[in-house]
């Protein structure tokens, strides 16, 4: 009987250990996408995919769907064109041997060995974005009401593949495999975008194109595309030339010429390749502030007639539109007139924002129209500028869409407010029954630096305030995550900057709210962060933390001690400087209006300056090039010591942070 029992006992553990390292090759198979571990219960085997932004709902089967070379792609022909693209971001990775062909479904077939992409009217529950996803070992199936949808669905069987099919060369060794699962999917919010600036600095057709393709990949609709600016007109319009000619172009502090603009060709072009990813891309056309490079062009457009040149610094710039003048409303109805022939949305952004009052003061022709209007000052001068464009643009059949200052002094019915200054103005927006576009600063203002707002940050933000009613939150259209590009200057910049703060805030506006938690994005965003590196995305990261950690509070600096011309500061650093080493000194701003350009730091001993390093910092919200370094070889004995810089505010003079000194031996 013992040796019976001990048969047994060794047939058991035998079972188990087979059955363990059965269980270990499944969750190596399922490693590429998809995660085992369940955050509420470790032994759990419910999958947690890696897809982002996350399903609505999903559930898994047993097995997979295995793409071999003879696979094809039958699609209704209402989605043939996403079927056509489908096969097109497949290719590379897959190679030659895979041909992907795209066939038209003829009589409903349904084959095996087939993507098949169709069109359900019965899905219209779902909305036009929404799709539904079937896989079985036989076949993949993605329906949609609309094409829309069945182009996400593709976003997603993407991500449900090995992540090697984001690559642009050919993938060695790989099974093409899909894990079986049922996918039902829709949007929360209707808007969910992203602002890219090109007028600070200038960015190439195709590195807009880039830019919209990874909106494609997060699913996101909206190019929210700010094309004028202090800095630089960057929209091709025939009727005035100079615009592009003058207005395109600024002169640096170098004396370099530095600019750039798109032509109405490419414009089109740019809108069709978007389009075809199911994105509007929404143009701003900004008045009456930010104009300077339009008044640089056409001088009689300002209060003052000029001379007026293209800004080539930072800032909010008191030179605006003249509103008194007639001839700036020609000027305007003329440039949108051509704007909206390029751009088929039904949105076009007017700005509105941050627009000074200086001028207007001054100015008699605006003194005029504020008596003849009967308006109270300049404020409500401001708010009948902008009900004139949005009269007009409501005629075109278009609706304004305008930054949260449009508030001021009343607003049309139809009109979009873009609530940007916290979340206040989306409040009270929605309350006057306005839809809004939440892009607050707290959280999506993504040219912030990552220890401002963090991509967790990005992710816990709530679009819709606990203030509303259950009708009022029905206003709040979606998001935005915002790239203002004072200090994006390339490609690589920008995708520091916006990824994965963007892929945050893309399951923000897609996933439901309850479905979203940060651990669980978290564990996803690794596999996603691996996609980003094969599409060549140079993604960010909390660049300042490490070099917080362990250092000491030097001094401070704060509004009373700025003068716009700068300022020479001086903070003892003797009880900190204890041994020779590298010491690192960090400007760290932490409140007011203004930003504090650092533009060099010293090392003093006993008065005498004995290093200086030398390069621009930027400490404001957006924090730039803020650590300064020094390497004492000795430390002398009983001396004393101090750290010395000039900086300049930015703006105005209030501007307030904090010194910190760190040791590095």
């Amino acid at each position: 009987m013992k040796k019976e029992r001990d048969m047994i006992h060794r047939a058991m553990i035998w079972g188990f250990v087979v059955s363990f390292f059965c269980l270990l090759a499944i969750n190596h198979i399922f490693s590429a996408e998809v995660s085992m571990k369940s955050k509420n219960d470790e032994t759990s085997t419910t999958p947690i995919v890696s897809i982002i932004p996350k399903p609505a709902r999903i559930s898994f089967g047993d097995g997979f769907f295995t793409i071999k070379p003879d696979t094809i792609i039958m699609a209704d022909e209402e989605v043939q064109k996403e079927a056509e693209y489908l096969a097109g971001v497949l290719q590379p990775a897959m190679g030659l041997g895979f041909a992907l062909k795209v066939q038209l479904r003829e009589n409903m077939q349904e084959t095996n060995n087939s993507i098949i992409l169709k069109i359900d009217p019965l899905l219209n529950a779902l909305g036009d974005e929404g799709y539904k996803m079937s896989v079985s070992s036989e076949r993949v199936i993605i329906s949609g009401a609309k094409p829309a949808g069945v182009f996400y669905g593709c976003q997603t069987l993407r991500q449900m593949m090995p992540i090697e099919n984001f690559g642009d060369k050919k993938a060695e060794g790989v099974d093409w495999k899909v894990p079986c699962a049922e996918i039902e999917d829709q949007p929360r919010f209707e808007w969910r975008g992203q602002l890219f600036d090109c007028c600070r600095h200038f960015f190439s057709v195709d590195t807009v194109k880039r830019a919209i393709d990874l909106l494609a990949l997060h699913k996101m609709n909206r190019l929210h595309w700010h094309l004028t600016e202090d800095q630089g007109w960057r929209v091709e319009i025939k009727k005035y030339p100079k615009l592009t000619e003058v207005g395109a172009w600024r002169i640096e502090n170098d004396g370099s010429r530095y600019g750039g603009f798109y032509t109405q060709k490419e414009m089109r072009e740019i809108v069709e390749y978007a389009s075809a990813r199911h994105i509007m891309v929404v143009p701003e056309i900004e008045m009456p502030g930010h104009s300077t490079a339009a008044l640089a062009s056409y001088p009689h457009l300002g209060c003052t007639g000029g001379p007026y040149k293209v800004a080539n610094s930072w800032g909010v710039f008191t030179d605006v539109y003249c509103a008194g003048n007639e001839d700036v409303f020609r000027f305007i109805e003329d440039v949108l007139t051509e704007v909206l022939d390029i751009f088929h949305s039904p949105y076009i952004h007017i700005g509105g924002d941050e627009c000074p009052k200086d001028a207007w003061k001054k100015c008699s022709k605006c003194q005029a129209r504020i008596q003849a209007e009967n308006l109270k000052d300049e404020h409500e001068l401001q708010s009948y500028f902008i009900k004139r464009i949005d009269k007009f643009l409501t005629g075109k059949g278009r609706r304004l869409i305008g930054w949260d200052e449009i508030l001021e002094g009343g607003l049309s019915p139809n009109a979009v407010v873009q609530s940007w200054r916290g979340i206040k103005g989306g409040i009270e927006s929605a309350r006057q029954s306005h839809d809004v576009i939440m892009s607050p600063t707290t959280h999506c203002y993504l040219d912030y630096d990552y220890t401002s707002i963090s991509v967790e940050k990005s992710y816990l933000f709530e679009p819709v305030p606990s203030e509303l009613t259950e009708k009022e939150s029905r206003h709040i259209l979606g998001l935005e995550g915002n790239i203002w590009a004072e200090r994006v200057s390339n490609q690589d910049r920008l995708d520091f900057q916006l990824y994965p703060r963007l892929t945050a805030l893309s399951e923000v506006g897609w996933s439901p709210k309850a479905a979203r938690d940060w651990n669980d994005f978290d564990v996803r965003l690794n596999t996603h962060l691996k996609r980003l590196e094969l599409l060549g995305v140079k993604y960010g990261k909390d660049e300042m933390g490490p070099i917080l950690q362990d250092a000491q509070l030097l001094g401070h600096w704060s509004a009373n001690q700025m003068k716009m011309e700068g300022v020479e500061l001086e903070w003892d650093a003797t009880p900190f400087i204890k041994d020779a080493g590298k010491y690192h000194v960090i400007f760290f701003y932490k409140k007011g209006a203004s930003a504090l350009q650092i533009e060099w730091a010293a090392l003093l001993e006993n008065g005498k300056e004995i290093q200086r390093d030398t390069h621009q910092g930027w400490s404001g919200a957006v924090k730039r090039d803020i650590v300064f370094t020094f390497l004492l070889p000795e430390r002398a004995a009983g001396a004393a010591y101090a750290i010395r810089a000039f900086g300049i505010p930015q703006g105005d003079e209030d501007s307030n942070g904090d010194v910190l000194i760190k040791f590095d031996e």
